[in-house]
C-alpha cells in the first residue's frame, strides 16, 4: 500500500454511503436548478422514467451533463461515487426520497440563498472531521449580521460601488460549505444595488448578472482542507444566479498533511508538511497572497491548489490579490488541553504527529512574531494573524470567534496586534442562552463577531460593543439588526463611555450597546476589564474599579493581589526567580498525587456548590503528593475560585476562607505575606468579605476568562491584578469592625448570586448585609442607595441570572 494510502483517515462503509449520498443530493440540485433556469442539455429529476433505477438514471444523466455541459467538479464526482454504491433496494429508496426534496428546494428560490447542504454537511456527516479541527458551522443569520457589519460600517477606503466590475476580493481562509462567503457576496450585492439605485437611478437585470459573475469569477476567494467543502461552497455560490454563465470560480481545496516521500530526516518531513491555509506565504514582488501545494480532489497530488468551480479545474500556484475583506470563522481547536489534544484527532496517527509537530513549529514563530505565546489560544489564533498579513492595507477583518478570544492570557498578543494596527469597530457578543450564547449552530463555546480596519487608531476611534440578547432568527433579522447597530448614535458628548438606546426588534429587546475608547480597550489585558458586560453602568464601573479604585464615585483603598501575596525564590532552568504563593493547576495537582509515600496535606477537593455556600469551610480530604511536590508550599486558608471552570448562576460564593490551610483542584490557595501588627488570618477574612462584595465580585467578573455563558474560569496569569482592600490602609477600627461582620456573616447559608441580588433589590439578605456594612466601614460617605442600579443591571446579564429559555425559536 501507499504512502498516500496508508495516511488516508479511516472511513466506515455507512460514513462513506452517506458522504456518497449527500454529495449526490447536491448534484441533484444544481440540475434542477440548471434546468429550471433553461441550461441547454440538462433535464429536470422529474423526467426520470419509468424502467430504469434511479442510480442509473443519474449516472446516466450526469455522464451527458459532462459530455456536453461541463459542470465536471460537482457532476464527475458525484457520478463516481454514485458508480461506487451497490445497487440495494436502500440506496434506491433514498435516491428516491432525496430526487423531490432537491427539486422543492430549487422551487423555493429563497432557499437557494441559504446553505442548505452546509447545514447537512455540518450536522449529519463531518462530526468526527469537525470535532477533530473544531470546525463550528455559523448559523445563517450570524453569517448576515457579520457581513453586513463587515461591508456597511462606514470607512474612508472601502468601496463596494464598483462591486460588478472591479476587483476587490473577499476571502475566506478556512471556508467550510461557504455560509459566510454567501452572506459576504449578499451583503456586497445590497450595497452595490443601493448605490446604484441611490446614485445613477438605474439598474438592470443584465446589470446584475454582470456582478455575479465578476464576484464568482474575481472576487470570491475560499480555502477549506476539506475538498467536499469546498464543493458545496463553489456549488451553492453559483446556484445564487445559476442562468448565469460563469466560467470559473476561485474555490480551492488546500493540503493538510505531509506531502513528501517517507523522508527520515525530521526538517525535510517538516517542509514537505503544509497546514492548509497556515502555509500560505506573501509574495514581497506581487504583494499577493500565494498557496503553493493542494491535495487533488480525485487523483494525485499535484502543484498548485485544485480549484473547485463548476466549469473547469486547474492545477497551478494560485496568487490571491490581496483581500480587501477577510470573513472567517475559523478553526478553534487547541494544541492541547490538560496533557491531551483532539486536534487533527480524524488523521491517522502517524500523519497527525507531523501535522503537530510542523503547527507547534509554526507557532513558536508566530508566538516569536507577535512577543508572547499563543500556543494554548488554539488554532484561530494563528489564523488571526494569517488574516492580518494577507489582508491589504484600510482592508477589513470580519471574525466570528470564541468569546475567550476577549478574555484569555494565551490571546493577549492577538489582542494587542489588533489594538495597535487596527481600529477595532465593532465587538458583537452574543448573549442568547437560548442558542448557547454563541453564534455556530454546534458549539457550546460562548462566541463573538469581531469587525475592525486595518487602520493604526488615533484617540478618537472607538468601538462599539453589542450584547444581542436574542440572536436573529433570519437573515432579514439579522440585516435589520445590522443597520441598527450601524445606525446607532451616542447620546450625550464625548466620554470615555457612550451609552445608546436598547436596541428593539418586532417590540421585543434584541440588543444593548454602547461605545468605548479603543485606547481603553487596548490599555487591558483582558478586554472583559472595560467591555465585559451588556450594561456600559456596568462595564465602566468594572473599568473605574480597575483603572483608578473607585466605586460610586469614592475612591476605595485597594492594592493589587501582586503586592499582598508572598514570595519565593525558586531555581528555573534559566536560572533563580521570584514566583508567587499561589497554587497549582489541576494538571499539576492530579500529576503529583501519589497513591504510597509522599506527604499526606488536607485538601479542599472538587468543591461542590454546596461547599461555597458558606464564607468558611473546611477540608474535606487527605490527599498524597510525592515528596518533591510544590503544592504543599503553597497551603493557605484563603481560596479564589477559578482553578476549574465554575456556573456564576449557581454558585453563591467566589471566595471562602478555611479553617486549615489547604491545597486546592478547584480553587486558587493564596498565601499572603506577614505583616506587622495584622494577623495573616485576619487579612483572609477581610478579603474573602471584599471579594464577594458587590464592588469585589464586579471587579472579579471583570477579569473572568469566558467559556460558555455562566460557565467561566480565573486563569492564574490575571491573579496579580486582582484588586483587593488594602489592609494596612485601614484604621484598626475599620479592621476590627470588619472582622466583626465577617462573623456575624459566618455561618449562613448563602444562596446564589442570582438569588442574593434579588433578595438584595429588595434591601434584605446577605448581600444587601454584606454591601452596606463594608461600604459603612471602608467609604463611609459612598451612597449605598446607587446599589440597587447595579443589582438590577448584574440581574440582567444572562451569564448571572439565566432567564428561562425558549428553544423553539
Amino acid at each position: 500500500m501507499s504512502q498516500k494510502r496508508q495516511n488516508r483517515p479511516q472511513t466506515s462503509p455507512a460514513n462513506s454511503a452517506k458522504l456518497a449520498l449527500f454529495i449526490a443530493f447536491n448534484a441533484m440540485v444544481v440540475q434542477e436548478a440548471l434546468a429550471t433556469f433553461g441550461r441547454k442539455g440538462v433535464n429536470p429529476l422529474s423526467m426520470k422514467p419509468s424502467g430504469i433505477t434511479t442510480k442509473d438514471w443519474l449516472i446516466g444523466e450526469w455522464t451527458h451533463i459532462l459530455d456536453s455541459v461541463d459542470y465536471e467538479p460537482v457532476f464527475r464526482l458525484a457520478r463516481n461515487l454514485l458508480q461506487g454504491l451497490p445497487s440495494h433496494p436502500v440506496i434506491e429508496r433514498i435516491l428516491n426520497d432525496l430526487m423531490p426534496l432537491a427539486s422543492r428546494i430549487v422551487a423555493s428560490k429563497a432557499l437557494l440563498k441559504h446553505d442548505i447542504a452546509g447545514r447537512i454537511y455540518h450536522t449529519l456527516l463531518l462530526r468526527r472531521v469537525a470535532k477533530g479541527l473544531a470546525t463550528y458551522y455559523t448559523s445563517i443569520p450570524a453569517a448576515y449580521l457579520l457581513a453586513k457589519l463587515a461591508v456597511e460600517t462606514p470607512d474612508d477606503q472601502t468601496t463596494w460601488k464598483e462591486a460588478d466590475k472591479t476587483q476587490l476580493v473577499v476571502a475566506d481562509l478556512a471556508c467550510g460549505s461557504g455560509t459566510l462567503l454567501s452572506a459576504a457576496y449578499s451583503a456586497v450585492l445590497d450595497r452595490w444595488a443601493q448605490y446604484r439605485i441611490e446614485e445613477i437611478d438605474s439598474i438592470t437585470d443584465e446589470q446584475i448578472g454582470l456582478f455575479h459573475k465578476n464576484m464568482l469569477e474575481n472576487c470570491i476567494y475560499g480555502f477549506d482542507v476539506l475538498e467536499y467543502a469546498t464543493h458545496l461552497a463553489a456549488a451553492w455560490l453559483t446556484l445564487r444566479m445559476p442562468e448565469i454563465d460563469v466560467r470559473k470560480q476561485n474555490i480551492y481545496t488546500l493540503p493538510l498533511g505531509r506531502m513528501g516521500g517517507t523522508s527520515h530526516n525530521k526538517k525535510l518531513r517538516l517542509a514537505e508538511t503544509y497546514l492548509g491555509s497556515l502555509s500560505m506565504d506573501i509574495d514581497p514582488n506581487t504583494n499577493t497572497c500565494v498557496f503553493r501545494l493542494a491535495k487533488s480532489l480525485m487523483e494525485e497530488p499535484a502543484l498548485g491548489p485544485e480549484q473547485a468551480g463548476l466549469v473547469e479545474r486547474k492545477r497551478e500556484p494560485i496568487a490571491m490579490p490581496r483581500p480587501r475583506l477577510i470573513i472567517m470563522n475559523p478553526p478553534f481547536a487547541r494544541t492541547g488541553n490538560v496533557g491531551k489534544s483532539i486536534l487533527f484527532g480524524h488523521l491517522r496517527k502517524a500523519e497527525r504527529e507531523v501535522v503537530l509537530a510542523k503547527l507547534r513549529e509554526s507557532l513558536a514563530g508566530i508566538s516569536k512574531e507577535l512577543g508572547g505565546a499563543i500556543g494554548k489560544a488554539g488554532l484561530a489564533a494563528p489564523f488571526i494573524r494569517l488574516a492580518h498579513h494577507a489582508v491589504a492595507d484600510n482592508g477589513r477583518l470580519a471574525f466570528v470567534l470564541p468569546k475567550v478570544s476577549t478574555s484569555g492570557p494565551s490571546w493577549e498578543p492577538i489582542r494587542k496586534m489588533l489594538g495597535t494596527n487596527y481600529k477595532i469597530e465593532h465587538i458583537v457578543a452574543s448573549y442568547d442562552p437560548a442558542k448557547n450564547w454563541a453564534w455556530s449552530e454546534n458549539t457550546v463555546l460562548s462566541e463573538i463577531l469581531l469587525v475592525c480596519t486595518k487602520q493604526p487608531p488615533d484617540q478618537n476611534t472607538r468601538t462599539k460593543v453589542t450584547h444581542v440578547y436574542s440572536r436573529p432568527r433570519s437573515a432579514l433579522e439579522a440585516k435589520i439588526l445590522a443597520s441598527r447597530i450601524i445606525e446607532a448614535q451616542p447620546e450625550g458628548n464625548l466620554g470615555e463611555y457612550l451609552p445608546f438606546k436598547q436596541i428593539d426588534l418586532g417590540g421585543k429587546r434584541a440588543a444593548t450597546c454602547y461605545s468605548i475608547r479603543q485606547q481603553i480597550l487596548t490599555a487591558c489585558r483582558n478586554w472583559n476589564v472595560c467591555a465585559g458586560f451588556a450594561s456600559d453602568h456596568l462595564s465602566r464601573a468594572a473599568w473605574l474599579l480597575m483603572a483608578d479604585n473607585e466605586f460610586l464615585n469614592h475612591a476605595l483603598p485597594l492594592v493589587p493581589l501582586a503586592e499582598a501575596v508572598e514570595e519565593k525564590q525558586v531555581q528555573t532552568l534559566k536560572g533563580p526567580k521570584q514566583q508567587m504563593m499561589i497554587g497549582f493547576d489541576v494538571h499539576t495537582f492530579q500529576a503529583d498525587r501519589r497513591d504510597h509515600g509522599g506527604t499526606i496535606i488536607d485538601v479542599l477537593e472538587g468543591a461542590k456548590i454546596e461547599t461555597l455556600s458558606r464564607i468558611e469551610i473546611a477540608p474535606n480530604k487527605e490527599v498524597r503528593f510525592a515528596s518533591d511536590s510544590e503544592i504543599p508550599s503553597r497551603m493557605s486558608s484563603f481560596l479564589i475560585t477559578g482553578v476549574a471552570r465554575f456556573r456564576l448562576n449557581t454558585v453563591g460564593l467566589v471566595s471562602v476562607c478555611c479553617k486549615k490551610p489547604v491545597a486546592s483542584n478547584t480553587m486558587w490557595t493564596v498565601r499572603f505575606k506577614e505583616l506587622r501588627g495584622i494577623q495573616v488570618t485576619d487579612c483572609y477574612k477581610i478579603q474573602v468579605l471584599w471579594l464577594n462584595s458587590t464592588p469585589g465580585l464586579l471587579h472579579f467578573l471583570s477579569l473572568r476568562q469566558d467559556h460558555n455563558g455562566p460557565f467561566v474560569q480565573f486563569k492564574k496569569g490575571y491573579l496579580p491584578l486582582l484588586k483587593l482592600l488594602d489592609v494596612t490602609k485601614l484604621s484598626n477600627d475599620q479592621r476590627k469592625s470588619l472582622l466583626v461582620l465577617y462573623e456575624e456573616l459566618n455561618g449562613k447559608n448563602v444562596q446564589s448570586i442570582s438569588k442574593q441580588l434579588e433578595e438584595a433589590r429588595e434591601k434584605k439578605g446577605f448581600r444587601y448585609t454584606l454591601d452596606t456594612r463594608l461600604l459603612e466601614i471602608v467609604a463611609p460617605t459612598a451612597d449605598s442607595r446607587l446599589l440597587s442600579d447595579l443589582y438590577e443591571e448584574m440581574l440582567d446579564e444572562t451569564i448571572i441570572r439565566v432567564p428561562p429559555t425558549n428553544n423553539s425559536s
